[in-house]
Protein backbone atom coordinates (compact mmCIF):
# COMPACT_ATOMS: atom_id res chain seq x y z
CA UNK A 1 0.00 0.00 0.00
CA UNK A 2 1.25 3.41 -0.49
CA UNK A 3 0.25 7.24 0.63
CA UNK A 4 1.13 10.28 -0.44
CA UNK A 5 2.10 13.42 1.48
CA UNK A 6 2.26 16.73 0.52
CA UNK A 7 4.50 19.76 2.28
CA UNK A 8 2.95 23.46 0.67
CA UNK A 9 5.92 26.35 1.54
CA UNK A 10 6.52 29.68 -0.56
CA UNK A 11 4.10 28.65 -3.16
CA UNK A 12 5.36 25.45 -4.19
CA UNK A 13 3.61 22.11 -2.92
CA UNK A 14 6.04 19.09 -2.44
CA UNK A 15 4.44 15.72 -2.95
CA UNK A 16 5.91 12.42 -1.95
CA UNK A 17 4.84 9.12 -1.99
CA UNK A 18 5.63 5.98 0.23
CA UNK A 19 5.11 2.51 1.32
CA UNK A 20 5.92 -0.22 4.20
CA UNK A 21 9.32 0.24 5.16
CA UNK A 22 11.56 -2.39 3.21
CA UNK A 23 14.85 -1.62 5.98
CA UNK A 24 14.83 -2.16 9.94
CA UNK A 25 16.25 1.22 10.27
CA UNK A 26 13.79 3.10 7.63
CA UNK A 27 10.05 4.63 9.42
CA UNK A 28 8.45 4.15 5.28
CA UNK A 29 10.18 3.42 2.34
CA UNK A 30 10.21 5.72 -0.88
CA UNK A 31 8.66 4.87 -3.80
CA UNK A 32 10.42 5.16 -7.05
CA UNK A 33 9.55 7.76 -9.24
CA UNK A 34 6.74 8.94 -6.57
CA UNK A 35 7.68 12.71 -6.15
CA UNK A 36 6.12 15.66 -7.55
CA UNK A 37 6.84 19.81 -7.01
CA UNK A 38 3.89 21.77 -8.51
CA UNK A 39 3.25 25.35 -8.20
CA UNK A 40 0.52 27.65 -9.65
CA UNK A 41 0.03 28.53 -13.37
CA UNK A 42 0.85 31.79 -14.20
CA UNK A 43 -0.99 31.46 -17.45
CA UNK A 44 -4.14 31.45 -15.59
CA UNK A 45 -6.08 33.66 -12.90
CA UNK A 46 -8.78 32.67 -10.49
CA UNK A 47 -10.81 29.48 -10.55
CA UNK A 48 -9.28 27.76 -13.38
CA UNK A 49 -6.22 27.87 -11.57
CA UNK A 50 -7.22 26.47 -9.19
CA UNK A 51 -9.03 23.67 -11.66
CA UNK A 52 -5.38 22.88 -13.41
CA UNK A 53 -3.95 22.64 -10.33
CA UNK A 54 -6.18 20.22 -9.02
CA UNK A 55 -5.84 18.19 -12.36
CA UNK A 56 -2.33 18.20 -11.72
CA UNK A 57 -2.43 16.94 -8.59
CA UNK A 58 -5.28 14.31 -9.61
CA UNK A 59 -2.90 12.82 -12.71
CA UNK A 60 -0.41 12.28 -10.02
CA UNK A 61 -2.10 10.69 -7.49
CA UNK A 62 -3.89 8.24 -9.85
CA UNK A 63 -0.67 7.22 -11.64
CA UNK A 64 0.76 6.71 -8.38
CA UNK A 65 -1.92 4.14 -7.39
CA UNK A 66 -2.31 5.76 -3.97
CA UNK A 67 -4.69 4.98 -1.11
CA UNK A 68 -4.60 8.22 1.04
CA UNK A 69 -3.31 11.82 0.44
CA UNK A 70 -2.02 13.67 3.68
CA UNK A 71 -1.06 17.37 3.99
CA UNK A 72 1.37 18.84 6.56
CA UNK A 73 -0.51 21.80 8.27
CA UNK A 74 0.96 24.96 8.79
CA UNK A 75 1.52 27.21 11.85
CA UNK A 76 0.13 30.86 11.35
CA UNK A 77 3.66 33.04 11.56
CA UNK A 78 3.30 36.83 12.93
CA UNK A 79 4.34 38.51 9.67
CA UNK A 80 2.14 36.47 7.35
CA UNK A 81 0.69 37.94 4.58
CA UNK A 82 -3.00 37.60 3.61
CA UNK A 83 -1.97 36.75 0.10
CA UNK A 84 0.14 33.83 1.34
CA UNK A 85 -2.42 32.62 3.52
CA UNK A 86 -4.64 32.71 0.26
CA UNK A 87 -2.28 30.68 -2.10
CA UNK A 88 -2.09 27.74 0.89
CA UNK A 89 -5.47 27.37 1.46
CA UNK A 90 -6.52 27.34 -2.78
CA UNK A 91 -3.17 24.59 -2.69
CA UNK A 92 -4.76 22.56 0.19
CA UNK A 93 -8.65 23.05 -1.37
CA UNK A 94 -6.79 21.67 -4.87
CA UNK A 95 -5.43 18.59 -2.57
CA UNK A 96 -8.78 17.96 -1.26
CA UNK A 97 -10.63 18.33 -4.51
CA UNK A 98 -8.16 15.81 -6.47
CA UNK A 99 -8.61 13.02 -3.48
CA UNK A 100 -12.23 13.30 -3.32
CA UNK A 101 -12.20 12.69 -7.00
CA UNK A 102 -9.97 9.73 -6.82
CA UNK A 103 -11.53 8.33 -3.75
CA UNK A 104 -9.13 8.63 -1.26
CA UNK A 105 -9.07 9.24 1.89
CA UNK A 106 -7.93 12.63 3.59
CA UNK A 107 -6.52 14.21 6.35
CA UNK A 108 -4.52 17.63 7.06
CA UNK A 109 -1.63 16.34 9.86
CA UNK A 110 -0.18 18.59 12.95
CA UNK A 111 3.48 19.50 12.60
CA UNK A 112 4.07 18.10 15.96
CA UNK A 113 2.05 14.56 15.43
CA UNK A 114 4.71 14.04 12.25
CA UNK A 115 7.89 15.31 13.56
CA UNK A 116 7.21 12.77 16.52
CA UNK A 117 6.53 9.97 14.37
CA UNK A 118 9.35 10.86 12.41
CA UNK A 119 11.28 10.81 15.31
CA UNK A 120 12.59 13.91 14.64
CA UNK A 121 12.30 17.09 16.87
CA UNK A 122 11.95 19.31 14.42
CA UNK A 123 11.12 18.76 11.12
CA UNK A 124 13.74 20.79 9.01
CA UNK A 125 16.32 18.06 10.44
CA UNK A 126 14.84 14.80 9.12
CA UNK A 127 16.92 12.60 7.46
CA UNK A 128 16.63 10.97 4.25
CA UNK A 129 17.63 7.58 5.52
CA UNK A 130 14.46 7.44 7.39
CA UNK A 131 12.80 6.38 3.98
CA UNK A 132 15.27 4.30 2.17
CA UNK A 133 16.94 6.94 0.50
CA UNK A 134 20.82 7.38 0.61
CA UNK A 135 21.07 10.63 -0.29
CA UNK A 136 19.75 13.62 0.14
CA UNK A 137 16.95 14.58 -3.06
CA UNK A 138 16.45 18.23 -4.84
CA UNK A 139 14.34 20.09 -2.86
CA UNK A 140 14.69 17.99 0.50
CA UNK A 141 15.20 21.29 2.58
CA UNK A 142 12.59 23.27 0.63
CA UNK A 143 9.58 21.12 1.46
CA UNK A 144 10.20 17.17 -0.26
CA UNK A 145 11.71 16.10 3.12
CA UNK A 146 8.29 17.33 5.12
CA UNK A 147 6.12 15.83 2.33
CA UNK A 148 8.29 11.91 2.93
CA UNK A 149 7.22 12.58 6.50
CA UNK A 150 4.25 13.69 6.37
CA UNK A 151 3.52 10.65 4.06
CA UNK A 152 4.84 8.48 6.64
CA UNK A 153 3.30 9.80 9.13
CA UNK A 154 -0.24 8.97 7.50
CA UNK A 155 0.91 5.10 6.90
CA UNK A 156 1.81 4.48 10.16
CA UNK A 157 -1.87 6.47 11.46
CA UNK A 158 -4.55 5.93 9.18
CA UNK A 159 -2.96 2.50 7.60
Amino acid sequence: MSVAGMSIRAGELHIAVVSEPAAATAIAQATTGGTSKLTFSDNLSGAAQLVDLKERIRQDLREWKVSSLHVLETSKHANWKYSSAVVRVLAISAAMYAAAEEDLAFSMMKPTLVAKLALSPKLDSIEPGLFGLGTRPTHWNAGLGQAYATAAAGLSTFH
